[in-house]
Order: C-alpha cells, then sequence, then structure tokens
C-alpha cells in the first residue's frame, strides 16, 4: 500500500511539474478553432486578426517587432542581410555612423547571433521618424523582393512562430505565446480584432504563409479562419 501511495504521489508530481510549453501545447489542442495538420498548429481564433500598427513611438508599452527585444537571426537571415548591406550603407550614410566600425549582429548571452539596436533600443535599421525598416524601404525602391531581404521573422510579424519538441505553432503575439516567448507583458501586439479587409493577417501575409506552408495548407487556413 505504501509502495502505491508513493507511485500516486509520484504521479501527482510529476504533473505539477510538466513544463509551461507543454501545458501550453495540451490548451492549445483543446482551444475552438484550432486545426493541425502533421506538426502544424494554427490557432485560428489568434490568426482571424487585423494588422495594426501603432506608432511606437509615440507609444508605451512598445511593440514586439522592431524595438525592445533581441531578434534571433538564423544563418539565412545574416546571408540575406549581408548581401544587402553595402547598398544599404550607400542609401542611408547614416547607417555607417550608428555601425561605427561593427556588425549589424552580435552574440547574445545563449551565442546565438542577434540583431544590433541602436542606444533607444530600436533595431538597427528602424529609420527614425516613424517611416518604417531601412531594408524594406530599400528594397521596394530597387525592384528587389523584401521578403528576400528582410530576416524572416521580420517579414512574418505579426504572425509568431513557437517551435515546442518538434510542434511548430502559428500564432499572434497574444497573451499567450507571450508567455511562450518571455515577451513580457509590456509588449504590445500589433493586432486589433477589426479593420479594412486587406489588413486582416492572413490576407497581408499571405505570401510568406504561403512560402511557408505552401499554397494548399494557406488556402485552408484561409477557407477555415475567413470562410472561403
Amino acid at each position: 500500500m505504501t509502495k502505491n501511495l508513493r507511485q500516486d504521489f509520484s504521479a501527482i508530481l510529476d504533473d505539477l511539474g510538466r513544463d509551461t510549453e507543454d501545458r501550453y501545447l495540451e490548451y492549445l489542442k483543446q482551444k475552438p478553432r484550432v486545426f493541425m495538420r502533421e506538426n502544424l498548429i494554427f490557432d485560428g481564433g489568434s490568426l482571424d486578426s487585423y494588422y495594426n500598427c501603432g506608432a511606437c513611438r509615440r507609444r508605451d508599452p512598445k511593440a514586439f517587432c522592431c524595438s525592445g527585444y533581441d531578434l534571433e537571426l538564423t544563418s539565412r537571415d545574416v546571408a540575406a542581410v549581408s548581401k544587402v548591406l553595402p547598398a544599404l550603407l550607400r542609401a542611408y550614410p547614416a547607417l555607417k555612423r550608428t555601425l561605427d566600425g561593427g556588425d549589424f549582429w552580435w552574440w547574445s548571452d545563449e551565442f546565438e547571433k542577434v540583431m544590433r539596436r541602436k542606444k533607444n533600443d530600436d533595431c538597427l535599421f528602424l529609420m527614425p521618424g516613424g517611416r518604417g525598416c531601412m531594408i524594406h524601404a530599400w528594397a521596394l525602391d530597387n525592384g528587389v523582393d523584401p521578403l528576400e531581404a528582410k530576416p524572416y521573422i521580420c517579414s512574418l510579424y505579426p504572425v509568431v512562430v513557437v517551435v515546442i519538441r518538434g510542434e511548430v505553432v502559428i500564432s499572434t503575439l497574444n497573451r499567450e505565446t507571450k508567455i511562450i516567448l518571455d515577451a513580457g507583458d509590456k509588449a504590445r501586439p500589433c493586432v486589433s480584432r477589426r479593420g479594412a479587409p486587406e489588413s486582416h493577417i492572413l490576407v497581408r501575409s499571405r505570401e510568406i504563409l504561403t512560402r511557408m506552408f505552401g499554397r494548399k495548407i494557406y488556402n485552408e487556413l484561409t477557407r477555415r479562419v475567413l470562410g472561403r
């Protein structure tokens, strides 16, 4: 009996000690409007939102995009930005002064490559005066696809992708993903429940979502979320 009692309490303690990410996955899979395809988990309720850029320079807290957090760069991101950096330095002389002989990335405490930030915590490539992303603007001016020049996370936002033990969650920055991404309570998502049709997240992010998941899955996603 003592042995059985210990096993019972062991199971209880194991349950209480479960990782936050495991609990999140269990919670997510029971939410309405969530659908799965193999290891992909789409949070349809969160994705049924509209992009709403709130001019962070005039707002506090700031959004979880171009300011206030470490943007981890993949090898693909570093290569993409490195390719256009010489042209950016010619087009934006102030960038050279900001770099001051350094690179656009640095090693973080956990040995990740992260985008350098200015002294005011803005991304290195965020232009002053609310003029947006330097890389994006240069790409449009020079006939380059912005998706090929920018870090993929930048192109994806306000959609966020969270990888948990081989399962890939596609959602937005919200109360739940803030916890998993360790974004902090003050990070302000750039989404709203209403907006113009063209600002719907699935419309605005169509190209990057199609590239990532394929047209078939994207079409199913829009059918489930938008009913079309």
